[in-house]
């Protein structure tokens, strides 16, 4: 789906950065710390939960061009087969096959929960999400990003797999929408937003949330 970036490195390099800035910031903390009283207010929980949501994300951005495009998020949302609001509890790694064993890429693995069904979920509690970072996940970064688990909610526009039936991936760039350092409304895999995001902005004018975002999407 994705043009290539110009390089690739088959180490999980990013995440391991990831994970130093994550120990300068005050961030590996188990997710309940950052829902105790204790030591943080309500402000300091709130910046702990966007520091988690933007570094853990950041680790699946790449740089690149979908190739299907949408005019408007309502677009997007009409050729999505689930649209819905949730939360993620646990990472997985598998390698992808691509002939080289040198070169074999990770696909991670996302166990999502659903709070909130905006469009074609009615029926499911869960969702198997699958993205692919473009290098390798090792075992040690696998097991780092399940103890850093984002905590606030995220809205999702997914598609599932004809190779994979069950599992889903985004719709394109802009089919996963949380709030990060960003924003309150933000697309934290696209690493550098484009102009798409200036086309969506009259849809997101006055939202404030991805509830509220979830909202303007309901059928």
């Amino acid at each position: 789906m994705r043009r290539q970036p110009n390089s690739k490195s088959i180490y999980d390099w990013r995440c391991l950065i990831w994970l130093a800035a994550c120990l300068l910031l005050g961030c590996s903390e188990p997710a309940s710390s950052f829902t105790s009283d204790a030591g943080l207010d309500d402000g300091g929980e709130q910046d702990a939960a966007v520091d988690r949501m933007s570094h853990f994300w950041s680790v699946f951005s790449i740089e690149g061009i979908w190739a299907e495009y949408f005019p408007t998020l309502a677009k997007m949302a009409e050729s999505a087969d689930v649209v819905a609001v949730v939360t993620v509890s646990a990472v997985a790694a598998r390698t992808i096959d691509v002939g080289d064993p040198l070169d074999n890429p990770s696909e991670a693995i996302f166990t999502l929960s659903i709070e909130d069904a905006v469009r074609g979920a009615d029926s499911l509690s869960s969702l198997t999400l699958t993205m692919t970072p473009g290098y390798r996940l090792s075992d040690q970064s696998v097991a780092i990003l399940n103890g850093l688990l984002p905590i606030d909610p995220f809205l999702v526009l997914v598609r599932e797999r004809t190779d994979f039936p069950g599992t889903y991936r985004l719709v394109n760039d802009y089919g996963l929408w949380a709030r990060t350092e960003r924003g309150d409304v933000d697309c934290p895999v696209v690493r550098e937003l484009t102009d798409d995001f200036c086309f969506y902005r009259e849809e997101l004018m006055g939202v404030q949330s991805v509830h509220e975002l979830a909202e303007r999407l309901r059928p």
